[in-house]
């Protein structure tokens, strides 16, 4: 008879990655509005979207909703080709 011992510690990673280059300025840009799912993520989505049309001359509104709050969006990659800056709402 043999015994397997499994160890659970992890390895920790310290890899960094650079932020994204912000924009100067939002007027003309195609804003994206990324709903986890999450109760109250509409609420704070449009008031912000809202927000921003009125202090900047917004192109577009694109709107994107993951099916489930912990499943992956399928649609990133897409969003990004439609999306100059995204904003992604994490309510509760």
């Amino acid at each position: 008879m043999s015994v397997t011992i499994l160890d659970p510690v992890g390895s920790v990673s310290t890899q960094t990655f650079p932020m994204a280059p912000r924009p100067e300025t939002l007027d003309g840009l195609r804003l994206g509005c990324l709903h986890n799912s999450k109760p109250g993520g509409e609420v704070l989505l449009s008031t912000i979207a809202t927000q921003l049309q009125i202090d900047y001359q917004i192109k577009t509104v694109v709107w994107r909703r993951k099916q489930f709050p912990s499943s992956g969006a399928t649609f990133l990659a897409r969003m990004a080709t439609e999306c100059d800056v995204v904003v992604a709402a994490l309510a509760d």
